[in-house]
């Protein structure tokens, strides 16, 4: 048998809507199996060899074509390099999920039958039993969910998916994008409505402090319901809430199905909400990224009526600056390789650069998931973390500083804690949730302090106590004239931050 190629591409161009799914799938499946177990890689052989061990039908050939792009692994075979390679379980299966469903192509094939009784008594206890769910137990039990015809009592599911809603607006990581993908299951099947009635429960309880998980999630199944949900947060005074319904009305843009009378409707709620926001310049570019990817119509409905001109574009694609950070993520790429002692994968500078400088949201998304989920993860952190210090361009520093926290690497502590000392208010915020998500100690009489500051650095600094339980939400929860009191209720009646 021929040697499968070391260096895979995605042929599509840089501005094309669509990118190669199956190559860069099989450049995970390539990259894990290569950096191997402790450090030694594994030979097709090998790991076809591994995968039988564990019941997966795969020879030398069939690993070849996963890894090639020519065939699609399934995800009982993605599930089961995790565990050949000792990977945290559904880092790569969840990954790979979320490209193939973000890019709207080489999804899944048809759901398998349903499970027999003992195995769906299995998947359930794993959810509903003693212990706390993984969110691969959440995964499996959801497909499973799925199965059932004409489907599981609602009286059941319903709590279940409360209790999931929770879980995935305080996860991290593969904890986050296992549950996440957990509930775009159930929303995109016969338990549609159930996971929209439990979204807008979710969403209205008072002194709720993260939306944007059950807002996005809703909106990745495009219908009217939704759309009449995430409309009345446009316009909300609570810059979280509006926040979240930019980035539901975002993914309905991107899945597409509604029609253009219902796109009708979101004329009047964004015109009220850009002008109340016109001169505040972080509210304003969050408003005007939207603008850019609203229907046709819907832009040229608005533009009338705005008081202020929507922020331009960014320019991605202008010629120079497209240059430049080619070159900056080709250069990155040649370290980053040299020091893993791997050929120059021009894949990776594809997903560096879809990763800091793509306008588009999904794309960024997606290509640091799939450095987040590789082995290269820590190399290609610590590079971003020499840029965001280092670099002479400030557009670059700064689109690896945003990058590095997108990883949630523990490279990124340090720039966070500095972060901290500094006066932007922003970055103050920005810093409170990465530490948060890394579980990074922050001395309690700082938070004490940040929390009497004015919003985001207060909001955030009551995430960060959320986040990692800080007794100093104590007082505030007990406190009923303590203008924090009803969000720091929330947090004490959801609980910490998710990590498995």
């Amino acid at each position: 048998m021929a040697r499968s190629p070391d260096v895979l591409e995605d042929p599509t161009p840089l501005d094309s809507p669509r990118v190669d799914v199956r190559v860069r799938v099989a450049w995970l499946l390539r990259m894990s199996r290569t950096a191997g177990v402790d450090g030694v890689s594994l030979s097709v052989t090998e790991m076809a060899r591994r995968l039988k061990d564990l019941g997966i039908s795969a020879s030398a050939p069939s690993v070849s074509g996963w890894e090639t792009g020519r065939v699609a692994p399934g995800t009982a075979a993605l599930e089961a390099y995790e565990a050949v390679l000792g990977r945290e379980p559904g880092i790569l299966r969840s990954a790979v999920d979320v490209v193939r469903r973000s890019h709207g192509h080489e999804r899944p094939g048809p759901l398998p039958p349903p499970p027999k009784l003992a195995d769906l008594d299995r998947l359930t206890d794993r959810v509903m039993g003693t212990r706390r769910a993984t969110g691969l137990d959440w995964l499996h039990f959801c497909e499973a969910a799925l199965t059932v015809r004409p489907g599981l009592p609602r009286r059941l599911l319903r709590p279940t998916i409360d209790r999931l809603l929770s879980e995935v607006s305080r996860s991290v990581f593969t904890a986050y994008v296992t549950r996440y993908e957990a509930l775009s299951l159930l929303r995109c099947g016969q338990y549609g409505s159930l996971v929209l009635q439990a979204a807008r429960d979710y969403v209205d309880e008072p002194g709720v402090q993260v939306v944007a998980e059950a807002l996005g999630v809703v909106a990745e199944r495009a219908d009217r319901p939704c759309l009449r949900l995430l409309l009345p947060h446009l316009t909300s005074e609570d810059p979280v809430m509006m926040r979240g319904a930019t980035i539901g009305l975002r993914n309905l843009a991107s899945v597409g199905g509604l029609s253009t009378a219902d796109w009708d409707h979101v004329v009047a709620p964004f015109v009220a909400a850009f002008n109340a926001h016109a001169e505040d310049e972080r509210q304003r570019r969050l408003l005007s990224n939207l603008w850019h990817v609203l229907p046709p119509t819907v832009r040229s409905a608005t533009r009338p009526d705005l008081v202020h001109p929507v922020d331009p574009a960014p320019q991605a694609w202008d010629a120079a600056r497209l240059e430049r950070h080619v070159g900056f993520c080709s250069g990155t790429t040649a370290r980053v390789c040299e020091d893993a002692g791997i050929q120059y994968q021009p894949l990776l500078a594809r997903l560096l650069f879809e990763a800091a400088f793509d306008p588009r949201g999904d794309r960024s998304w997606t290509a640091t998931l799939l450095m987040m989920a590789s082995p290269l993860r820590g190399a290609i952190a610590a590079a971003m973390s020499d840029a965001a210090d280092h670099h002479d361009d400030p557009v670059v520093r700064a689109a690896a500083r945003d990058l590095l926290v997108g990883l949630g690497h523990e490279a990124s502590n340090k720039h966070a804690v500095a972060w901290l000392a500094g006066d932007d208010p922003d970055l103050v915020a920005a810093a409170l949730v990465e530490l948060a998500h890394n579980q990074h100690p922050v001395p309690e009489d700082r938070i004490t302090a940040f929390l009497t500051q004015p919003d985001p650095v207060a909001r955030r600094a009551l995430y960060y106590a959320g986040m990692v339980g800080l007794p100093a939400l104590r007082p505030i929860a007990e406190d009923p004239s303590h203008r924090l009191h009803a969000a720091a209720v929330w947090w004490r009646r959801h609980g910490t931050v998710v990590t498995a």
